[in-house]
């Protein structure tokens, strides 16, 4: 992807106070940099005459600080409290999807699949669950939660942390009311139930989370121990 491509893309996901916080941030830093320039060649031509002035930037440049500092925060916690009323009410919503509706559309193929008690299938083709490991993958794009279902063969070797590995899953859906639905009323075996478990139970702490760290903290560590042990293992 072009970087014209990167930027578009970050203008249309991001949101949009987000978005102009991050440009301001960047044209006010350029600002202050160019401005020091004529304001240092001043003040060293004559130093008793324009010291001042490096006083003036060093005091601008304090309050800048504060002020992107407390908006920072401010806006931080926007993006938390917005991303968890979407996981809430995506687990509201979830409570009342019709079977009819078991269904999501694949990232890689742009297909929908509908999803069964034993099975999803898309088209003329079934995928009975016990043949497929199916894994929740988070991630922060844009300052957005992010929560993808990706399947695997069980014997690609692709386990949880699908990106630990270069294999690329079979499928991969956006986590949805309907895919929680599912999940739920079908009791399906996903490896990473603990983060949909947390999301259930603190959707504005796995919405920090995955802001922060671009997954649920105690998943990493949990995973973190699993690699070691399997590393001490070997």
């Amino acid at each position: 992807m072009s970087n014209q491509g990167v930027f578009a893309r970050e203008k249309a996901e991001t949101k949009r106070y987000r978005y102009v916080f991050n440009m301001t941030l960047v044209i006010s830093v350029f600002a202050l940099i160019l401005l020091v320039i004529p304001v240092v060649a001043l003040a060293d031509r004559n130093e008793e005459k324009y010291l001042f002035l490096v006083y003036i930037w060093l005091a601008v440049m304090g309050v800048y600080i504060i002020v992107i500092s407390v908006l920072g925060v401010a806006i931080a916690k926007r993006e938390i409290r917005e991303e968890s009323e979407m996981l809430s009410k995506m687990i509201i919503d979830s409570n009342s999807i019709p079977p009819e509706e078991y269904c999501a559309t694949d990232n890689f193929s742009n297909k929908v699949f509908y999803f069964d008690p034993k099975s999803f299938r898309c088209e003329e083709q079934e995928y009975p669950y016990e043949k497929y490991n199916i894994h929740v993958v988070p991630m922060s794009m844009f300052r957005r939660v992010r929560i993808h279902i990706e399947i695997s063969e069980k014997s690609s070797g692709i386990i949880s942390f699908s990106n630990q590995f270069d294999e690329k899953p079979l499928m991969r859906f956006e986590l949805s009311a309907s895919l929680l639905r599912v999940i739920k009323e079908y009791e399906l075996e996903v490896l990473d139930k603990d983060i949909i478990d947390y999301i259930y139970s603190n959707p504005r702490n796995a919405a920090q989370e995955i802001l922060k760290y671009g997954t649920i903290k105690s998943h990493f560590l949990g995973f973190r121990q699993m690699m070691k042990d399997q590393q001490k293992n070997l």
